[in-house]
């Protein structure tokens, strides 16, 4: 009798603790889900004040509360955009771009992607990805009118490079023929030493002829 009341007791407890043990877990979850949406709010608001510091610090809290979260990383990378960190803005993008949902989220990641390596003058890889965003959504102007830019951008880099390269290559044809011209000097010297010659062996007949 006394054994089977033990029995009981342990299991009740047992069972109480595995129970506490979930609500506790619920709550850690649902305090986490809470809390992630309060920084994200905090985030948006400072952001939209021009405040991107704070939203930077908030949206980076966010994303700890949800490593796999596009929303907290995409947000942080155009915080990182504004404040012209271009390389940390490419970073989130990135990451943002690895949890998106949809083909939506995806596009989004991929055009500011784009926008950030213009922005470093890296025009080759903005076109890139401004494909990629285009492919997705091929009827989106902003995506075109971007690419169309970046493309003439980078259309004109090739052309001074091309230039600079041609330049480079007229000094190096005009110094070899510099070589060339030079390659005769001894003759050259040899004429002007004769002249000298002619010219000391003629001051010395003039000499000659005063005495």
């Amino acid at each position: 009798m006394i054994f089977n009341k033990l029995k009981f007791t342990f299991a009740f407890n047992i069972m109480r603790n595995i129970l506490l043990f979930f609500i506790l877990c619920q709550a850690g979850i649902v305090f986490g889900q809470e809390n992630y949406k309060i920084l994200m709010h905090k985030g948006n608001k400072n952001f939209d004040q021009k405040n991107y510091d704070e939203a930077s610090q908030l949206y980076s809290e966010a994303s700890q509360q949800k490593a796999k979260d596009f929303g907290s990383h995409y947000n942080l990378g155009n915080a990182f955009y504004r404040k012209e960190m271009y390389e940390d803005a490419i970073a989130q993008y990135e990451k943002s771009l690895e949890n998106a949902e949809n083909e939506s989220q995806r596009v989004s990641a991929l055009y500011n992607m784009g926008n950030a390596y213009f922005q470093q003058g890296n025009s080759k890889r903005a076109v890139d990805f401004y494909k990629k965003a285009l492919k997705l959504d091929p009827d989106n102007d902003r995506i075109l009118h971007n690419l169309r830019i970046a493309q003439k951008k980078e259309e004109k880099k090739q052309n001074q490079s091309e230039k600079k390269s041609q330049k480079e290559q007229n000094q190096q044809d005009k110094d070899n023929q510099q070589q060339d011209i030079d390659r005769y000097s001894p003759e050259k010297d040899r004429f002007r030493k004769e002249n000298n010659e002619n010219q000391h062996e003629q001051d010395f007949e003039n000499q000659l002829k005063k005495q």
